[in-house]
């Protein structure tokens, strides 16, 4: 699963902001703010990634955070993402 294209990250003082350009601004109307972690994430699916793929990217960051926690905080992510159509599978 990876980013749709059309939706691009700003960093705009200490907050991640991503907004849609081109066809995507008539589609999704708003902006996605994230913090650091989710930040990761985005960036991870940037390319084809899998679940696993963006535990890693955090237990980089992270190593005292348990896989468990963060494979359900990425699914969290992931399923908000998807609601607003931002990932193709």
């Amino acid at each position: 699963m990876k980013i749709k294209k059309g939706f691009i990250l700003r960093k705009v003082k200490e907050r991640y902001i991503v907004i849609p350009k081109g066809e995507n601004q008539s589609i999704f109307k708003g902006a996605i703010i994230l913090n650091h972690t989710s930040m990761l994430l985005w960036n991870g699916l940037s390319v084809n990634s899998t679940i696993d793929d963006l535990e890693n990217i955090i237990l980089e960051q992270y190593p005292s955070v348990p896989r468990a926690k963060i494979r359900k905080d990425i699914i969290i992510l992931l399923d908000k993402l998807r609601n607003n159509g931002l990932i193709d599978e």
